[in-house]
Order: C-alpha cells, then structure tokens, then sequence
C-alpha cells in the first residue's frame, strides 16, 4: 500500500508527490528515465539494511537533491560517522530519519572511526618519511602508533576529524565502500585548496596546545618552522600538505570508504584562519 498526502492538505497543495515501486537493482534505471530531476528524494524500504546500502551506492541519487533514508534506529547508519563530523548529513545531502529514535538521544557509538583513520593517516605518514629519508632520529613522529605520545596521536586524529570538512569544501562526501575502489581524482585546484585548508588547520592545534615559530624545529620547546602563513610557507612542506590531500582517497579505501562527487565544479571556499 502505497503512502497518501490526504491527511496533509497542505503537502498536496504545495508539492508535487511522486511514489514508485522499485527494487534496488532498479532504482537507477527509474531515476535516470524521469524527465524532471526530483528535488528530494525518499528511500523506504523494510529492510532498513538494504535501505541505506541502496541510498549510499546508488550513483543516480547522487544529484545534489537530499536524500532521505528511512531507518528504525539511528544506529543503522553508525552513529560513528555523526559524532566524527565525517558523514554528518553527508554535505547536507543525505539525512537519516530514525523512526523509533526521532525524538530521543542516539545511541553509542559502535566504533571508533577517528581512530581508525588516525592510525591509518600516521601509518601513509610513515611510509612517506621513509621515501624522503626520515628516520626517528631525524623526526620524533617516526615511530609506530602504539609508541606516539598522545599528543602526537591528538594531532592525526585532528587530521582524521577535519575529513568531512576538506570533502565538503570539495563537493564530496563519504561513503562506505561495497566493491574494489577505484581511483579518485581531486583537481589540481582542490588539492591546492585542501592543502591550504589543512595548513590551516594543522597550524591553528599546534599553536593551541602551545606551539611557537622556531627556525629549527625543537619538539621539547615546542618549536616548528612551518607555523607560517602558507604564503611563507617553504615548498617542501606545502607539498606534504598536497601529499596529504592526495593520500585521503587510499587512506579511506583502506579504511573501507570511498568518496562520492556529489557537487560538479563547486567553488572552493577561501581558507578560514580560524579554523572550526
């Protein structure tokens, strides 16, 4: 039985109501064969599993218009990717209506997805200074996780959090991976950006847990040389900065994520010094 508007007369009058049976594996098929691009889209279907699977994997609702999933429980969606600020509403694209959990707290996050991408972002880092000649000797961060102060680990985690910013700001979202990933493109424009923005961001935790400009760089004084503008900023550490926005899509693979371009030819926004 399909839903009506007839006990909302207002949503009649107001909006233009379009309901259709499809299964999955034909939802693409039906979105690419209407005429009139839809503004918003619901996906309902009993099996609140599948519902989200098809929501996040199929590439035709992807427009740019929300989508809506409906799911019984909040947790479905992982509470984890909300409170990491890496899949919240997905760019304002996506949002999850939890019918038993609307109006209540949701529940615990099941897993620690900062975490794991933390560990993953220091894990590229490591074999990154290996390929410049780092050794721990030369760079105290050349060091297994389990051996990073939690200073250090604070620091990748920052990293790991401003995800969803950086994809935002490049009109992508998150999205989990279902098959082999496959390689995605930033543009030499949104790696430039991204840089900048994480130069920003990288600039902005240190100088909050205490850190100052120093020529050389002393980690017992808290002293770095790349707590300058970028513009002053020497190029070998802008391009570590483009090494990092370049690695985001493996990191996320690894992780089991990939990034979806929901947004084409967004403008990039300028770099906010302060950082949110």
């Amino acid at each position: 039985m399909r839903p009506s508007a007839g006990g909302t007369p207002f949503v009649a009058q107001t909006c233009e109501l379009a309901f259709e049976d499809a299964p999955p594996g034909g939802l693409g098929e039906l979105l690419d064969a209407v005429d009139v691009p839809p503004q918003r889209v619901y996906v309902c279907y009993h099996d609140e599993q599948l519902a989200l699977k098809t929501t996040l994997t199929v590439a035709a609702l992807w427009t740019g218009a929300p989508v809506v999933v409906r799911v019984d429980q909040r947790r479905v969606f992982g509470d984890a990717f909300q409170d990491a600020r890496l899949m919240e509403d997905l760019a304002g694209t996506l949002r999850v209506f939890a019918v038993t959990e609307e109006a209540g707290e949701p529940g615990l996050i099941d897993e620690d997805l900062i975490e794991r991408l933390a560990q993953a972002i220091h894990e590229r880092y490591l074999v990154d200074g290996v390929r410049r000649g780092d050794t721990p000797a030369l760079n105290e961060s050349m060091i297994p996780w389990a051996a990073l102060t939690e200073a250090k680990k604070a620091q990748n985690r920052g990293q790991a959090a401003d995800i969803g910013r950086k994809l935002r700001a490049a009109g992508c979202v998150l999205a989990p991976s279902v098959e082999a990933p496959g390689a995605f493109p930033f543009t030499d424009a949104e790696v430039g950006q991204l840089a900048k923005m994480e130069h920003a961001r990288w600039m902005k935790q240190h100088v909050g847990e205490g850190w100052v400009y120093g020529a050389e760089r002393n980690d017992a004084l808290k002293q770095h040389p790349d707590i300058v503008d970028w513009n002053a900023l020497p190029e070998e550490s802008r391009e570590k900065d483009r090494a990092a926005v370049r690695s985001l899509p493996g990191i996320l693979a690894d992780a089991g994520f990939r990034i979806v371009r929901v947004t084409a030819n967004r403008r990039l926004p300028a770099v906010d010094p302060d950082v949110p």
